[in-house]
This record gives structure tokens, sequence and C-alpha cells, in this order.
């Protein structure tokens, strides 16, 4: 079997590759066991060790986090999801006196913050300038991150 995933390897295209790696680089206490098997398979690129606690952090997820805190989607959507050009936010948190949308690349870096207007339950995020891949989109009220959602971006 590792002969076969050898000369897959060898076929692979950078976009491809790209791809690999951003799923590798996400939290596995989110991404599940699709970070380990992009892991398994960019071993044969490239071995790399993975920081889960760094990774996980950036994204305002610890090892403490429980599955309950993890089902934000009563709270906090993004539409549409996968994205090309611009997302919708919602949320419905209403007592608050700031609010931040904050996204992060695959690898934790922020790559775009918006402050969102008081009072505000939905917004429109123009994210054309981002590339495709897989982002991390974190709602920070009050200076407290209350729900993180994974968001993909297709191009």
């Amino acid at each position: 079997m590792m002969k076969i995933q050898t000369s897959l390897f060898k076929q692979i295209t950078p976009a491809e590759q790209s791809l690999l790696t951003n799923i590798a680089n996400q939290c596995p206490i989110t991404g599940g066991q699709a970070v380990y098997i992009a892991r398994s398979l960019y071993e044969a690129i490239e071995p790399t060790i993975y920081n889960d606690d760094a990774i996980c952090q950036a994204v305002g997820i610890s090892q403490k986090t429980t599955a309950l805190e993890l089902d934000t989607e009563k709270h906090f959507t993004i539409m549409p999801n996968p994205a090309i050009s611009t997302i919708t936010i919602q949320h419905n948190f209403i007592d608050y006196t700031q609010a931040q949308i904050i996204l992060y690349s695959a690898t934790g870096q922020t790559v775009k913050q918006v402050t969102l207007p008081t009072y505000t339950q939905q917004l429109q995020v123009d994210i054309h300038q981002l590339t495709t891949g897989i982002y991390w989109c974190k709602l920070v009220i009050d200076n407290q991150t209350v729900a993180t959602q994974k968001v993909v971006i297709m191009r």
C-alpha cells in the first residue's frame, strides 16, 4: 500500500498539495479524522511535527473545550459555506457592547477582522481577496470567544 501512496504523490499537483497541507494544519478537535488522514498522507511528502495545542488555541479551542461548546450552530451561522466572494454571518447574541468577526487561515494566521456594529445580528463580509482554502471564523463578543466555525472558500 505504501508504494501506491508514494507513486500517487509523484503525481500530486501544487494545488492538491496545498489543500492537503491546509487540512493537515487544522485543529483535530474540530477537523476530526480528516486531519489525521491528511497528516499521514503529507508525511510521505514532507515529515512534519504538528503542535495541536497551538493550532487549536489559535482558533479559540483548547483541549478542555467540550463537544457541547463546539455545537454553536444554533447561535452562529455562516452562509453560504462553501463561499466564493462574500459570506453572511448571523448570530443570536443580543446583550453585548462590542463584537468582532475574526477570520483565521488554517495555520492560525489572522487574515481579516471586522467589527460588528452594536446590536447587529447579521453582517455581510467581503472575502474576495482571500485565496481558496479552509478558514476559521471566530465570533468574539466583549473580548470572549463565543463561537468558532469552519469556512471553506472556493474559486
